[in-house]
């Protein structure tokens, strides 16, 4: 270890950050504290402006906990507590909204996303305990959020990335990018020539579309009301995209038409639910829940602020996860990643509990990552996801309400601060 490094380990070292205090987001000085024997001190390259976020930023109301905001974000390593296996100084490295402790009952079972490790009160009293005072003596939480000069966290929360891609496309994978990139492309994976739907278009949903197109989906409908973000789902791979407003009624019945398939033959691999229905001796229509995408990705969520751009169909979230689940087929695969919807949703009992769906509730997009980040480094690497599609703004620190007023408003896919 460097001189340099031990120094920081015993606390001192002066930066800046973006804190949330009171009725106020600004940024301030900050003094570090001492270092644990488990965290790791990153000095921050990017972060991204996560949209839920938003209105917690934005809005008016005191917060007397003072808090560094993100979901993590791409540094390097500046020091590492004495117990740290994980990474060592000068290793680059990404630390996601999600820790991955490889041990507890979750990460054992393949559930990495759930790692217990983000409620365990064992470690300095929290997995995100205090990292830096104010100059008033304030304690400041969030040693995860990438907006400040340095991040630190408990090494659970992090991963090594041997990469030098640009930082900004990178942090997408700490957040946003992992939850959608994820479940199209290794975790529910889609299968080649699947027909896939994919409700909401921020930088989760574009990154599910890019996915479908890495795995050859033959159809990527893409669905949101504003323009440009359909504009980016076509150069991702979408080869459709539905702008939903107007069609809360009829949007379902049109995915379904456009995943029907080739023949409604029975006996010839078509998805008639029965062969005689629809015929003379059976004159009631097909039914049409053996129609619909292999794969529904859900990425809508509920509105957190009104946009500046086309208004959200229904912001409480709800209408978009009905359709999602209506279109689904009795054999399909229907992945929900939106939070914040506003409301309660209900299903016809027969078509919750035996129509055949597979449901996967998705925190993360269901990404480990210790085993993943590396796969999705590699995607970005061959130009196969494309995250300088989707990381479409960066601001210096000292803009960080802007970059987080452009995620607010939509007017941009997602908003980056670079260091």
């Amino acid at each position: 270890m460097t001189t340099d490094s031990a120094s920081i380990l015993k606390g001192g070292l002066r930066f800046r950050g973006f804190v949330r205090y009171d009725t106020t987001a600004e940024v301030v000085d900050l003094t570090m504290l001492p270092v644990g024997p488990r965290q790791v001190v990153i000095r921050t390259e990017a972060t991204q402006a996560c949209y839920t976020f938003a209105n917690w930023i934005l809005g008016g109301e005191h917060k007397e906990q003072a808090y560094v905001p993100g979901h993590g974000g791409v540094g390097q390593v500046v020091a590492v507590g004495d117990q740290v296996r994980r990474c060592q100084v000068g290793d680059r490295i990404l630390v996601a909204i999600t820790p991955h402790c490889g041990l507890c009952y979750h990460c054992l079972h393949g559930r990495g996303d759930m790692c217990n490790f983000l409620n365990n009160d064992d470690v300095n009293g929290s997995s995100l305990p205090p990292f830096a005072t104010m100059d008033d003596g304030r304690l400041v939480t969030g040693g995860r959020g990438g907006f400040a000069e340095y991040m630190v966290v408990n090494e659970e929360w992090s991963t090594p990335i041997f990469t030098d891609l640009p930082a900004a496309p990178l942090s997408l994978l700490s957040c946003v990018g992992g939850t959608g990139l994820g479940p199209p492309t290794l975790t529910v994976p889609v299968v080649p020539g699947s027909d896939v739907v994919v409700f909401g278009l921020g930088p989760v949903g574009l990154s599910m579309v890019n996915g479908a197109a890495i795995m050859n989906a033959a159809q990527v409908i893409a669905i949101d009301p504003v323009g440009y973000r359909r504009d980016v789902a076509t150069a991702l791979g979408a080869t459709t995209t539905i702008d939903p407003t107007g069609k809360d009624d009829t949007l379902v019945d049109e995915i379904k038409e456009m995943c029907k398939g080739p023949t409604e033959r029975f006996f010839a691999g078509g998805r008639a639910w029965h062969a005689m229905q629809g015929t003379a001796l059976n004159p009631s229509p097909p039914t049409r829940n053996a129609r619909g995408p292999s794969y529904v990705f859900e990425a809508v969520g509920g509105e957190r602020m009104p946009p500046e751009v086309e208004p959200s169909v229904d912001p409480t979230g709800i209408l978009p996860l009905k359709q999602a689940f209506d279109c689904c087929p009795s054999y399909g695969n229907l992945i929900t990643t939106g939070v914040g919807q506003k409301g309660q949703i209900s299903f016809a009992p027969n078509d919750f509990t035996n129509k055949g769906r597979t449901h996967y509730s998705a925190q993360y997009g269901r990404t480990n990552l210790m085993r993943d980040m590396p796969k999705m480094v590699s995607m970005m690497e061959r130009g196969q996801y494309r995250g300088d599609l989707i990381a479409t703004a960066s601001f210096p620190l000292d803009e960080s309400i802007e970059a987080f007023r452009q995620a607010a408003v939509r007017s941009t896919v997602s908003a980056h601060v670079v260091f």
